[in-house]
């Protein structure tokens, strides 16, 4: 049952991942503390560059431009909140 949610995390747009990612883990978690993020104001970071910070961290890039790829770093992130390490 667990694996097939994870499955199902690929079809979601990314909006609903930020959304996600600040409804119900931002406002509970500090995201930034536990991955160990390095960002400049905790107090004014969106969902979307937390997605980014960690996929600097991870290395996720996208092929074509270089820049994180913040949905593959988002999708990971929510993978964890299923799996129970955050």
């Amino acid at each position: 049952m667990l694996k097939n949610h994870i499955l199902q995390l690929g079809k979601l747009s990314f909006y609903l991942i930020c959304k996600l990612i600040k409804r119900f883990l931002a406002e509970r978690i500090n995201l930034i503390k536990f991955y160990s993020l390095k960002v400049e104001d905790e107090n004014k970071i969106s969902p979307f560059e937390i997605c980014e910070e960690y996929a600097l961290k991870k290395g996720f890039l996208s092929a074509k431009s270089g820049r994180p790829d913040a949905y593959k770093a988002g999708i990971m992130i929510l993978n964890d909140a299923f799996l129970g390490f955050i």
